[in-house]
């Protein structure tokens, strides 16, 4: 029985091997190993202000959740803005040259 686990863990693992290097390189983006510094501060300069309003907005919801009598509708109206936010920063993430190539997002 210990046989039959120790292969089956084997397997696993050799499975989620494969499964990163088909992302490239164990999960990086597929524009050299670690990516194309070019790439990476041009997509990170282009989202910076968009991923400090999701940060900001994080803060301001965690803040009024904390509070003795939050405002349901500022709250909801707070997670739909990261939701948005966060579709936008996807969606820029996609289309970035570079990126998008694993589905795991490194």
């Amino acid at each position: 029985m210990k046989s039959i686990w120790k292969w089956a863990t084997l397997l696993l693992m050799a499975l989620a091997l494969l499964s990163l290097q088909a992302c490239g390189h164990y999960g990086h983006r597929r524009s050299g190993y670690y990516g194309s510094q070019s790439v990476n501060s041009t997509y990170y300069e282009e989202t910076a202000n968009l991923r400090s309003e999701i940060a900001a907005d994080r803060a301001e919801l965690d803040a009024l959740m904390r509070s003795p009598d939050p405002d349901p509708e500022r709250a909801r109206n707070l997670a739909q803005e990261i939701s948005r936010n966060e579709e936008r920063l996807r969606t820029l993430q996609a289309n970035s040259q570079g990126y998008g190539a694993c589905p795991y997002g490194w």
